[in-house]
């Protein structure tokens, strides 16, 4: 399949480099957004867990890239266990090409390179125009719906309208704020009795020295999630080239207690991230009050997050507005055998969150 001979109106190659400006070029048609040279290289050239797997359509009759499909190399976490897997991202095919089994054989020809490397299994959030073509071309199970998880920290900012009606939100935005920040801090008062006493609330724009300590107790706990040790938030969050993430986290005694990852975007809070020890939801809750009251201060309108589990982050997340997530759901496909087909399907198995995707 990949760098098979030229054969209708199209073929099929795989990346060796050199196309990158062709495939941001698509990416850019077929989304209307746009993508950096940068990130392209962080994403795929830079993954330190392989790759990069990425399979072109090209047109016979000018070479054209008329679609693609690729993934990102990264490690799952099987009760405890590293499993080499991969994420799939940035499926695309021009709209006039669209109905000619291009993405099915794109796929297809992804699938078999990332089997060849060795990775047990490929995962990715399809919008709804893949959904249907991963599960019915590819051999994709699709897992879960996920869970938007919102508190709105302001009525008025972002506010689209006549400028009079915005001004006259203003004091009662005033008002909704301060009504918010006494409500926080009554939840601050409250968690800090049930969550145990020696908490402290930290923040830093690197992993802390301490997480992987936290996480080697968590991923114990876990059946199936992404891989998230040091050396995974170093390269996912650290090294972003186009956003700045900052670490929450509790501490208690030189030890971490809860952390998450959250990026300021479009004026919220977005957490990509949440890593509770032993899964004490009001520690979970104590962190979680404590980063709303930090963005709260800051001006933000809300604090976000998508995920999906087994209970905790409904416990956690108690009091935010909740939502289920139609646009992207959770899905995947196992390339070896072993375990990984039995345990894959079942949703209540995964742990789930924002940063997983290709979102942000």
């Amino acid at each position: 399949m990949g760098d098979a001979p030229p054969s209708g109106a199209w073929w099929v190659e795989r990346y060796h480099g050199g196309p990158e400006a062709e495939l941001l070029e698509l990416f850019q048609r077929v989304f209307g957004a746009s993508r950096t040279s940068a990130h392209w290289d962080w994403k795929f050239r830079r993954d330190p867990y392989g790759g990069p797997f990425v399979s072109i359509a090209r047109r016979r009759s000018d070479g054209r890239v008329i679609g693609s499909f690729g993934a990102v190399a990264l490690p799952l976490n099987l009760r405890g266990r590293h499993i080499p897997a991969a994420l799939a991202v940035d499926a695309a095919v021009l709209p006039e090409h669209r109905g000619q089994r291009v993405f099915e054989k794109v796929a297809a020809d992804c699938h078999a390179a990332c089997a060849s490397a060795g990775v047990e299994v490929v995962v990715g959030f399809p919008n709804p125009i893949a959904r249907a073509g991963l599960e019915r071309l590819a051999g994709w199970a699709l897992i879960a719906e996920l869970t938007s998880f919102r508190l709105r920290l302001s009525i008025a900012r972002g506010l689209r309208g006549p400028q009079a009606v915005r001004i006259l939100l203003r004091p009662l935005d005033l008002v909704y704020r301060a009504a918010m920040a006494a409500r926080l801090d009554l939840r601050r008062s409250w968690l800090a009795r049930y969550a145990g006493p020696g908490l402290s609330f930290r923040s830093a724009g690197a992993v802390p020295d301490g997480y992987q300590r936290l996480w080697s107790a968590w991923k114990n706990q876990e059946v199936l999630s992404v891989w998230k040790d040091s050396a995974y938030f170093e390269w996912r969050y650290d090294r972003h080239p186009d956003h700045r993430f900052t670490y929450y986290w509790l501490e208690r005694e030189g030890e971490l207690a809860a952390l998450a990852v959250g990026a300021e975007i479009d004026g919220a809070l977005a957490l990509c991230e949440l890593v509770v020890r032993d899964r004490e939801v009001a520690v979970g809750r104590r962190l979680v009050t404590e980063i709303a009251h930090a963005a709260l201060a800051r001006g933000l309108r809300a604090v976000n997050f998508l995920g999906h589990d087994a209970g905790l982050f409904d416990e956690v997340f108690a009091g935010f507005e909740r939502t289920r997530s139609f646009t992207n759901v959770f899905g995947g496909r196992v390339l070896q055998p072993g375990p990984l087909a039995e345990d894959l399907p079942h949703p209540a198995n995964w742990t789930v969150t924002f940063g997983d995707g290709d979102f942000v």
